[in-house]
């Protein structure tokens, strides 16, 4: 990775910052509550945070009264907000997201966190001096409670184990709550959410809907209004919103809900600035880019002004961590060709600026050293340095020391950037007039520099060969030599720092062990033994002995030197950060002060001189794998060349036919090779293309010709698309779409013209426009909003209508109705016609938050399958009325999925992955050639599944194995007949493989 600038090399006195990142549940069962007993320690006040925009964030409110509104949200922020002045962060974050706030019975501030834990203060920005566990097992630190919400006074949230659980006071203890009732719906609750006067809505999934008026404590069936449910949400004017697919929502009104073309309003709206202009010399708009950096006890903060188009000068400005910069100075000198420049250090006072001269001449291309030792309010040009833009790679571009030290890394001539012409390094030594090429005892590529001012001595963590250093040189000096501080590998995140006493630290984070360790020189320069410390992997950010770790969720904190850590809160996933004396800063958020309580703190990592032995998760015991299935195969029949093997989207178990593969010839002609148990055929889709005429036609615009295919679970469709090219004003033309299809329900081809097609963009790299083969023909949409073609059997075109937003992509023909299926995410919307088309009626079903969706037909009714994880889960009758919620699922029974196919399995087709410790199969080919015979070893990784009246069956096995003998992979689909005999293909490469292609050989097994 490569670090750019201030915030990829903030050096400063003892110093450096390092920028480096880091089947379904049961449904609701009475319990008895959970009692908190006791509460935890309180937290210790930590360091004040100052946040530059406060208003980000935030998802919860409560009206304190006299224009006083307290805001909460992410990363434990806290804002009270008084009237049209600017809102005040609170000094203290919580550890983790606060979700509602809502006082108790004495008056407190109760504050709930995203896993449900309760954290209560006397005041709305005070300490947080009460801990309440949530309802989560504290031994289990990776469940979370899930949609947590505060009401009136109560608060709500999800268990991992699928009970809906509420706390009426205040977190101190926490009971399970039966919404449902008797009627105990299959399924899990998904979503609830509460408004302030205690009103809400839960959705369970699959979907039904409940309503609450008393804050939670009972609930009542609530209609879904025809809508495909995906959430439920309270906004900033505490109004109850459900979500469903195609950006429909609904309100809550009393018992109902409401369609609504209203949207959510954020829970804070930042009153209008009295004097816009007061901060700042240029417009939001002409600030075009902004870099802060952090350097000794100040931020400054340089913006980049364009004005029509161009780069005009700078607006620089600085302040005091945790005070806003006011009144910046404008300065035109440090504009360059590439407008603001990526290399900028800092120390204490003094800022390095880099700046491309922007010469014409590529030859003298040059770059301006400008050093500022007032944090950026005046300028001084330092040095001119042949060559432009770092070199890319890893490491430092600029830094700078003390007394004057500066480094540079290569510079090239304009327009190149090879690593001969940028290779070299320079360093100003403290003291010096004049940069000079950076001297090595052995070459290497700095990554960060450290300090010691009062020993004299600047050190650099670099990379050599593979692997990161640490070496050392007098400050006077340009003279580096490698320490004994650290080896580690080239990827591994790494931190260095310095501290007063003059004792090097280097932090590592070994990735194979998951820890950090500490590598330290003591003040005579003597190697000690590593140390390490079980904390996640993050950024850190060093000061002399202290220093934080930024994690995507968590932070960490030392003032030892990093022998000992406290957990703290973090503004969230690290972005550039930035540490000093002073503080840190963290995005956007500045973090005053380092005000780390004494070591006592529950939440504490120390340093242990061997790494934590990995935790181990007791392994759960496996219903015993059924014996294993040994199979003996042999070749028999006639092999058959074909120019591809099938994919496992046509292999069926369950019709006449097996599998297919689509064949391409010359001339554009499509053929599909079809293997019954015992055979293979080939049936001509399309014929091939008729010759182009030598000559052309007289007054005559040459047609465009384009062909494509479509393989579908049902079959596999082939389109020829012929037209006039698009016109001069780029639109499309009509088009005539010859069509040829095979079935893998009547094993038959069929194929018809649509003449003049509505136009529609066709594709020069595949098929264009749905296909969808049904019952009795086959269907034809062009584009998504329009007419759709219905071609049956006996060549018959008839257009049908869709509703609007309708597609054929999921489409079914039952004897007197059409059903269609438009799936987003884990929701449904169903639509119906019992008139061909004439009319529709439309429902929508939340199902789940995930899940693969399809639509099938079998025994003249329409399933909706939903396949949760590699497995399909449930299947929904699409009842002719329609309901509003979808009928209870037939539940696929897991137990059956050992089972042969029936021979009377309708069309309900699956593919997914084999678990091989629950279904052992091994299949043994014997190979003879000449004399010689040899046997190759078959295993499963995929299977094909049906469903037969509910239960889910295999109806083949896609194997894998390897032929030693002829160095090839090889594929067999192996079909069971349900009474214990089998039957297969094999398909391998041809002896002479420079014909290429593939052979399927029939398989007789035992």
């Amino acid at each position: 990775m490569k670090l750019r600038g201030a915030r990829g090399t903030c050096v400063l006195s003892l110093f450096v910052c390092v920028a480096c990142g880091g089947g379904e549940p049961p449904g609701p069962v009475m319990m008895p509550p959970i009692h908190i007993t006791g509460s935890a320690p309180p937290p210790p006040q930590r360091a004040r945070w100052v946040f530059a925009h406060p208003e980000r964030g935030l998802v919860g409110k409560l009206d304190l009264g006299d224009g006083k509104v307290l805001y909460i949200g992410q990363n434990g922020r806290r804002e009270l907000a008084n009237g049209v002045e600017p809102l005040v962060d609170a000094p203290t974050i919580a550890l983790g997201d606060l979700i509602g706030v809502v006082r108790d019975d004495k008056g407190q501030f109760a504050f709930m966190t995203s896993d449900g834990t309760v954290l209560v203060s006397k005041d709305p920005l005070g300490p947080l001096d009460v801990v309440r566990p949530g309802p989560i097992d504290p031994d289990k630190p990776n469940a979370r409670l899930t949609s947590p919400t505060t009401g009136k006074t109560a608060m709500m949230g999800i268990h991992p184990d699928g009970r809906l659980m509420r706390s009426a006071n205040f977190g101190g203890t926490w009971t399970p709550v039966d919404y449902a009732g008797g009627s105990k719906p299959y399924g899990r609750p998904a979503w609830v959410a509460l408004d302030s006067k205690g009103n809400g809505v839960l959705v369970h999934f699959p979907q039904r809907l409940f309503v609450t008026h008393d804050d939670g404590a009972t609930w009542a069936p609530l209609v879904a209004n025809h809508m495909g449910v995906r959430s439920v949400t309270r906004d900033g004017q505490d109004r109850i919103f459900v979500n469903g697919i195609g950006f429909v929502h609904q309100k809550l009104d009393g018992n109902a809900l409401v369609m609504t073309t209203d949207t959510a309003k954020p829970v804070y709206v930042a009153p209008p600035s009295p004097d816009p202009s007061s901060r700042a010399t240029a417009t939001p708009s002409e600030r075009t880019d902004v870099r802060t950096i952090l350097t000794g006890e100040r931020v400054v903060e340089i913006a980049e002004i364009t004005r029509h188009g161009k780069v005009r000068e700078l607006e620089i400005g600085s302040a005091a961590l945790g005070d806003k910069v006011e009144k910046p100075v404008t300065n035109t000198d440090l504009v360059g060709g590439s407008g603001l420049s990526k290399h900028i250090a800092g120390y204490g006072k003094e800022l390095i600026y880099l700046r491309d001269d922007d010469d014409a001449d590529a030859t003298t291309a040059t770059t301006t050293v400008f050093r500022s030792g007032d944090y950026g309010a005046t300028w001084q040009k330092e040095s001119q340095l042949q060559g432009v833009d770092a070199a890319e790679g890893e490491g430092v571009d600029v830094a700078a020391g003390p007394k004057g030290w500066l480094f540079v890394t290569g510079l090239c001539p304009k327009d190149e950037t090879s690593s001969t012409s940028c290779s070299h390094r320079q360093v100003k030594p403290a003291g010096a007039n004049a940069f000079e090429d950076m001297a090595f005892v052995e070459e290497f590529v700095p990554t960060h520099f450290a300090f010691d001012e009062v020993h004299d001595k600047v050190y650099a963590l670099g990379n050599r060969e593979g692997h990161q250093y640490v070496y050392e040189s007098p400050l006077g000096q340009n003279k580096f030599s490698r320490t004994k501080l650290l080896e580690a590998t080239s990827w591994a995140k790494t931190a260095l720092t310095v501290d007063a006493k003059g004792i090097a630290r280097a932090f590592e984070f070994d990735g194979a062990k998951g820890e950090w360790a500490l590598h330290r020189l003591d003040e005579t320069g003597k190697e000690q033994p590593p140390v390490y410390l079980a904390m996640d992997r993050g950024t850190i950010a060093l000061s002399g002995t202290r220093g934080v770790i930024f994690a995507s969720s968590k932070g960490w904190e030392t003032n030892d030197g990093g022998e000992t850590w406290m957990r703290i809160a973090t503004n969230g996933y690290p972005r550039a950060l930035e540490c000093s004396d002073a503080g840190c800063i963290n995005g956007d958020a500045q973090r005053v002060g380092w005000d780390l309580p004494a070591v006592n703190n529950q939440d504490k990592i120390s340093a242990t001189t061997e790494p934590t032995p990995p935790t181990t998760t007791p392994v759960q015991p496996r219903p015993p794998a059924p014996p294993p299935i040994e199979i003996a195969c042999k070749v028999t029949g006639t092999p058959a060349t074909m120019t591809a093997a099938p994919g496992t989207d046509m292999v069926d178990g369950t019709a006449a036919d097996r599998w297919a593969s689509v064949k391409h010839d010359t001339d554009s002609k499509i053929s599909i090779v079809v293997g019954t148990k015992t055979a293979v055929r080939e049936l001509p889709l399309l014929a091939a293309l008729p010759k182009p005429p030598t000559k052309p036609v007289p007054n005559q615009t040459p047609e465009e010709l384009r062909a494509g295919e479509r393989v579908l679970p049902d079959g596999v469709v082939a389109a020829r698309y012929r037209f006039a090219p698009r016109s001069s004003t780029g639109s499309y033309n009509p088009v005539d779409v010859e069509l040829a299809w095979w079935s893998a329900t009547t094993g038959r081809t069929q194929h018809k013209t649509l003449p003049k097609v509505p136009a529609f963009r066709v594709s020069r790299y595949g098929f264009s426009g749905t296909p969808q083969i049904v019952n009795g023909g086959l269907l034809f949409q062009g584009a998504a909003t329009d007419a759709v073609y219905f071609i049956h059997d006996d060549g018959k075109i008839e257009p049908i209508t869709l509703p609007k937003g309708a597609s054929v992509r999921e489409a079914e023909r039952l004897p007197k109705r059409w059903v269609l299926a438009d799936a987003e995410g884990g929701a449904v919307e169903v639509s119906k016609s019992d008139d061909n088309g004439k009319s529709w009626k439309q429902t929508g079903w939340g199902l789940d938050q995930w899940g693969s969706i399809s639509l099938t037909s079998a025994a003249d009714k329409a399933t909706i399958s939903l396949g949760n994880g590699s497995l399909p889960a449930l299947l929904f009758t699409v009842d002719p009325t329609l309901p509003d919620d979808p009928p209870a699922p037939v539940v696929i029974d897991n137990s059956t999925l050992d089972t042969a196919c029936d021979a009377h399995a309708g069309r309900h087709r699956f593919t997914s992955y084999v678990q091989s410790d629950r279904r052992p199969i091994r299949v043994r080919l014997d190979n003879v050639k000449g004399k010689d015979t040899w046997a190759t070893m078959y295993s499963p990784n995929t299977r094909v599944m049906h469903d037969a009246g509910g239960k889910l069956c295999t109806s083949a096995y896609v194997m894998n194995g390897y032929d030693s003998r002829n160095y090839e992979s090889q594929t067999v689909f192996m079909y069971p007949d349900g009474n214990g005999a089998w039957s297969g293909w094999r398909f391998r490469r041809p002896d002479d493989r420079s014909k290429g292609g593939t052979v399927a050989e029939q398989l007789t097994c035992k």
